[in-house]
């Protein structure tokens, strides 16, 4: 089943599916730039927010300019399951992986994608718990948390590349999710898990291979303590267009991006 190619046309661009061994990757590409925006979902199969947001960007929006790139479901075995890891934690294997790994075909060939010349910048969507403060304020609003986060492992790369300033970036993200809320106590804020020297869990990671590769990349964090699915998808979707606003991705969408209209297209 590899590198089978199937072509979807839409009426402003063309997308293209990629089989791998076992990763599905969608590409909603135009001709105008090689800048990429690659989004992936799934990774945790007990994290829908982030699967099934992926999912809503390559079925409902077109992309007018620049490219994204898609993988909706990175860990299908574990999605199926709802379970975070059938075979153990996908998210700490970008290190080291043992040859007799169930993962090791899906974690090469996401890795393949990651390293793509034209990928520009790479998001990872998670649902996390809790919501993140910087200041202790419950067992749920605390500095351990990860919800509502936009997560980096370092502040920069080389700033003079494009999209090299993460902080700079995470915070610009972060200002502008919080204009659109649907609940005040929803806030989103930057969490620097300042990888290299403070967390040696956070080396084995996605984000911090692409980092170490110099892709810029980061985490996005919906709470798992959001009461609904709809609002997990809601602020992924959100923070997903402003990541293409910061890289002038042109997009258009077939639905105006509201809690009760993401539920409508959940339930369908």
């Amino acid at each position: 089943m590899k590198h089978i190619l199937i072509k979807i046309f839409f009426i402003v661009n063309i997308s293209f599916i990629s089989l791998y061994a076992d990763v599905q990757l969608i590409k909603k590409q135009n001709s105008d730039s090689n800048t990429t925006l690659l989004v992936i979902g799934g990774i945790h199969g007990d994290e829908p927010g982030g699967y099934f947001s992926a999912s809503i960007l390559a079925t409902h929006y077109n992309i007018n300019s620049k490219n994204v790139w898609i993988v909706p479901n990175l860990n299908q075995d574990s999605i199926q399951k709802n379970a975070r890891g059938i075979h153990g934690d996908m998210n700490r294997k970008f290190s080291i992986i043992e040859d007799k790994d169930k993962d090791k075909e899906v974690i090469k060939d996401i890795k393949k994608i990651i390293l793509q010349n034209n990928v520009s910048l790479v998001l990872n969507l998670h649902d996390g718990n809790g919501f993140y403060r910087k200041t202790d304020k419950g067992s749920i609003f605390n500095a351990n948390a990860w919800g509502q986060t936009c997560v980096i492992d370092q502040c920069d790369l080389n700033k003079s590349q494009p999209f090299g300033d993460l902080s700079k970036i995470a915070l610009n993200v972060k200002e502008r999710i919080n204009k659109k809320l649907i609940k005040e106590h929803h806030t989103f804020d930057v969490k620097n898990t300042n990888t290299k020297f403070d967390d040696e869990a956070m080396q084995l990671s996605l984000t911090y291979f692409a980092v170490t590769n110099n892709k810029p990349a980061f985490a996005i964090e919906s709470s798992k303590n959001l009461p609904t699915l709809s609002q997990k998808v809601f602020y992924h979707l959100l923070a997903i267009e402003e990541f293409m606003n910061i890289m002038n991705i042109s997009f258009s969408r077939k639905f105006d991006l509201t809690e009760e209209n993401i539920d409508a297209l959940l339930k369908n």
